[in-house]
């Protein structure tokens, strides 16, 4: 990219860095004024990795920068671990019109508001390790009481006569397991 746009942006340097800990290659903090994330959030948080990629964002941003991030995960969630107390963080969450009814997308505009100094990964963890906690039992539990009776239900309703094992075919544990509007979302195809 660099020698794409050498001509066009001169003064554009491009950098490859791993940004749960990228002090080595970008060491001055404060440094930006835009930091645009288009899906990093959302799969770090399925590693153990977003608290530091964080924690590098508030250190790299300068005061009134913006990290912009384009989310497919819920705005309840998002803006919720976004929020870690202690940051000077003010986040402003937009949706964006799909044309898909069964996902939805949102950008947040995080603003940095004061100058601080990197902030504690191990605090950001914690708290962040809290609302992913509190996401999966409180705000959107994937399996319910009345969920898993219903499922319960349905294995028993679907499971033939002559299994000696008392087991169902994949396929139909997929339709057992994943509500229609689910089914396209998450494939099955053997």
């Amino acid at each position: 990219m660099q020698d794409k746009t050498q001509e066009s942006h001169p003064g554009l340097a491009w950098v490859v860095a791993d940004m749960t800990k990228c002090e080595e290659e970008l060491p001055d903090a404060e440094a930006f004024e835009l930091i645009f994330d288009k899906g990093t959030l959302d799969a770090l948080l399925c590693t153990d990795e977003a608290s530091h990629m964080i924690c590098e964002i508030v250190r790299l941003l300068a005061p009134q920068g913006v990290y912009a991030v384009i989310s497919f995960r819920p705005n309840e969630f998002i803006t919720k671990l976004l929020a870690v107390p202690g940051l000077p963080l003010e986040i402003q969450a937009s949706r964006i019109p799909m044309t898909s009814t069964t996902r939805e997308a949102h950008l947040y505009v995080v603003r940095k508001t004061a100058s601080c100094g990197k902030p504690s990964v191990d605090t950001v963890k914690e708290y962040q390790d809290a609302i992913i906690k509190w996401w999966h039992v409180e705000g959107d539990p994937l399996l319910t009481a009345d969920k898993e009776k219903d499922i319960e239900r349905q294995f028993k309703a679907r499971l033939p006569a002559d299994s000696p094992h008392g087991r169902l075919e994949l396929s139909a544990c997929h339709e057992v397991l994943f509500e229609e509007e689910m089914r396209d979302e998450y494939g099955y195809d053997l």
